[in-house]
């Protein structure tokens, strides 16, 4: 069993943007100290309230660079947000590089239909933008040039630099909150998040035997 630890960077009343990554950064290395496996960091939009992680990838890659031990994962990053999954590809593999393989990518859709009006993106669009998505991502790390030709992506002879640490890359997990997510979920390969947003411990323990059975 592994113990980690889930961070939002959360903004205290008053407490304004510094103090929140001041804060997160300090329990970042208290958890290196103490001995904890993993850093995951969630993604927020427009949430001023509640959090400053509008670039997690970012802050991954700082809590990279100040830990030698711990690992860091996201949990999880929106990838029908992202304006090119090669983009995503990239810098997933730059990180992967900076903390000589200790990223774990978690990944999901998101139920915060708001964030993606912001971005101008249609909900609707947001399963068949996450299936293009992981398949670029997919092949991306799987090494030399490839092409790929979607409805909402499109990659030219590309060849993704660096590689990442990790092979074929860094350890995948699917977030899932509805029934037909979690299978699939299993059908994808891919070890699962869950999280109780008032469904009950019946709908997961439900949820888990599907995920399992496929």
């Amino acid at each position: 069993m592994h113990f980690g630890m889930f961070m939002e960077f959360g903004v205290r009343e008053g407490g304004g943007s510094a103090r929140a990554f001041a804060e997160g950064f300090d329990l970042v290395d208290a958890a290196e100290a103490w001995g904890l496996d993993c850093a995951w960091l969630a993604e927020f939009h427009f949430n001023p309230e509640r959090s400053v992680l509008s670039s997690p990838m970012l802050t991954m890659t700082a809590i990279a660079s100040r830990t030698k031990r711990m690992r860091v994962g996201s949990a999880v990053y929106v990838l029908p947000l992202a304006n090119s999954p090669l983009r995503i590809a990239e810098e997933v593999a730059t990180l992967d590089q900076i903390s000589g393989g200790r990223f774990d990518f978690g990944i999901g859709r998101s139920g915060f239909e708001r964030s993606y009006r912001a971005y101008g993106i249609d909900y609707g669009e947001s399963q068949a933008r996450f299936d293009e998505a992981l398949d670029i991502l997919r092949r991306a790390w799987a090494g030399g040039k490839f092409s790929y030709d979607g409805k909402y992506y499109k990659v030219t002879d590309a060849e993704v630099m660096p590689a990442p640490v990790q092979k074929p890359g860094p350890p995948m997990r699917m977030a899932a909150t509805s029934a037909a997510t979690f299978e699939k979920v299993a059908r994808e390969g891919l070890p699962v998040f869950v999280g109780l947003r008032g469904d009950g411990l019946s709908f997961l323990a439900e949820s888990l035997g599907n995920y399992r059975k496929a």
